[in-house]
């Protein structure tokens, strides 16, 4: 009986490999979106829609982004994650009715 190891032997895990750098070079871009994100909502409601290229899926309504790609900005009540389509009201705190 052998033991594998997870990762296999001679990878490195999350951060080896091409998989590893291409998680990294995706993942970069996300932080820096939570961390503008996390700025905004300090001060003002933001509601986020995915569009046409985000990692939400392709079948309407677009499902919310899930609250782990952006947890900074999670942290603030005046943070939503909303379908696409999305109705709303400019200047309004929450969907229109």
């Amino acid at each position: 009986h052998q033991h594998r190891s997870f990762p296999p032997e001679g990878t490195s895990g999350a951060g080896g490999g091409k998989k590893g750098n291409a998680d990294k070079a995706l993942s970069h871009p996300i932080r820096e979106l939570d961390m503008v994100l996390t700025r905004l909502c300090a001060s003002a409601p933001v509601d986020i829609m995915p569009g046409a290229m985000d990692p939400a899926g392709v079948f309407l309504p677009q499902q919310p982004f899930h609250h782990c790609l952006l947890p900074s900005a999670n942290t603030y009540s005046t943070f939503r994650t909303v379908t696409n389509p999305y109705a709303f009201r400019p200047g309004s705190s929450g969907a229109a009715e």
